[in-house]
């Protein structure tokens, strides 16, 4: 998987649900500068983060990593 689907499908799926960064850092009890990074690819969530994202978003990792 490239980093660019991770980053292009959580914004995807972020938006999908009308969350902002901020929304969604909060949920995950991190800060919306975080997200931000995923988002831009300057970094990506730990395994236990993807996760807890599968979960927010209703899906399983499998799907979250594929969208």
């Amino acid at each position: 998987m490239e980093l660019t689907t991770l980053s292009k499908n959580l914004r995807d799926l972020r938006e999908k649900r009308g969350l902002t960064q901020k929304d969604l850092a909060d949920r995950l009890s991190l800060s919306d500068k975080t997200v931000s990074k995923w988002e831009n690819e300057r970094s990506i969530p730990d395994i236990f983060t993807l996760l807890k994202l599968a979960e927010i978003f209703d899906c399983t990792l499998e799907d979250f990593l594929k969208q």
